[in-house]
């Protein structure tokens, strides 16, 4: 309490006026939620939902179970593992009103841990307003839409970023065992695994040990729940269909969609170029940081490598961007004066809106639909820029 006065007290009366703006639309951001969650939060509709189905011995995995069980919940299928539903099934005993409070409260406890870790890592002695203003609007109010739809993600990400502060701590085994648990959910914590190789063979224990874990876990579904498992794979199998655009800002989605604007509908094409980009990126990011002589785990170095698996998985979900927040502004504090132009311009481009220019206009719709992909790729770069020019002052100055 002592430290929120003394920080009051050092702000301006702008500053203050700014800090209770956002204080008051912060507030009522969760009070929306928590007045509107009938009619939102729903994939926790779908987990809450899904975990009755199976406690009542039906296949969650079929969407009409899921309908008999709730019907006003809206018609999405669940798409994560049978071990997962364990997870949700405290939570299917209580109604579903009741539990939807429960889990917003949850998410906000979660939510607080992540930018307190968010600020343990970064370093940061004080809270500024442009940063508090990136963790409301960034990349498309990410974590505003993990709330609205109830999503797992900001579970997801606390975990991630206690594993990621294990790992600059240099317990890398940490880091690899809480990956192997959060990629039971979903394929992208297990990515930052693999990257872990960039760094030499000093970290491949860790690359095993969290391999075989990820892969003993897995294991499990097909043990314990052998006909749901068949049921999930075959979901998940037949449930693969394109969807692009801001609410899955993904590089597969970004090149499919260049090349339905050219006419160009051609999945053999669509995976060329897509491998020929997971290989550029992966390449590029490997090369430079060899160039950078990096042997060791740096908070940079991390910051970097955490965009690697955004720009490169093929699916990238909005609310997943939460992941990207740190890192892209973390990086963006290093840029130069001097690339600030170039941000603004890209500001300035996707500012415009239904324009008929010609040929232009496909292109400004395409910066509307995929700007946090691409504000992530300029990140990066930059990222690897600085990387290797810092290691090159370093060699000289030694």
């Amino acid at each position: 309490m002592n430290q929120l006065l003394s920080f009051w007290k050092d702000q301006s009366h702008i500053q203050r006026i700014m800090w209770s703006a956002i204080f008051i639309y912060v507030a009522y951001f969760f009070w929306f939620l928590l007045e509107n969650h009938a009619t939102n939060l729903w994939d926790f509709r779908v987990y809450h939902t899904a975990s009755k189905a199976w406690l009542n011995g039906t296949d969650p995995y079929v969407l009409q179970n899921l309908i008999d069980q709730e019907a006003k919940m809206l018609p999405l299928p669940y798409m994560y593992p049978p071990l997962i539903l364990v997870l949700f099934a405290p939570l299917s005993f209580i109604p579903i009103d009741a539990a939807s409070f429960i889990y917003i409260g949850l998410k906000i406890l979660a939510l607080i841990w992540l930018i307190r870790i968010w600020r343990d890592i970064f370093h940061e002695k004080s809270w500024t307003i442009h940063w508090v203003v990136f963790l409301i609007l960034g990349f498309n109010a990410c974590i505003y839409k993990d709330f609205h739809t109830g999503n797992i993600s900001v579970f997801e990400q606390l975990l991630f970023w206690i594993g990621i502060r294990e790992l600059i701590k240099g317990k890398p085994v940490r880091f690899a065992i809480l990956l192997a648990v959060l990629a039971q959910a979903k394929l992208l914590p297990i990515a930052f695994l693999v990257l872990l190789i960039f760094y030499g063979r000093t970290y491949w224990k860790s690359v095993i040990v969290g391999g075989g874990l990820y892969a003993g876990i897995l294991s499990l579904n097909f043990v314990l729940f052998p006909d749901l498992t068949k049921s999930y794979l075959s979901k998940v199998s037949s449930n693969a269909i394109p969807e692009g655009g801001i609410g899955n800002a993904s590089s597969l989605e970004f090149l499919r969609d260049i090349l339905h604007r050219l006419d160009w509908n051609h999945e053999v094409l669509l995976s060329t170029l897509y491998a020929a980009f997971v290989i550029f990126i992966l390449g590029f990011s490997f090369h430079k940081m060899r160039q950078a002589r990096l042997t060791k785990i740096s908070l940079e170095s991390v910051m970097v490598m955490i965009l690697i698996p955004v720009l490169t998985l093929p699916r990238m979900k909005d609310y997943s961007y939460i992941i990207a927040l740190l890192p892209v502004f973390f990086i963006a504090l290093k840029f130069k004066k001097e690339s600030y132009h170039l941000l603004l311009i890209f500001i300035l481009c996707i500012l415009v809106k239904n324009a008929t220019i010609p040929i232009l206009s496909d292109c400004f719709d395409l910066l509307w639909s995929y700007y946090t992909f691409i504000i992530v790729f300029i990140a990066w770069w930059y990222g690897l820029k600085h990387l290797t020019s810092t290691s090159d002052q370093e060699n000289v100055s030694t």
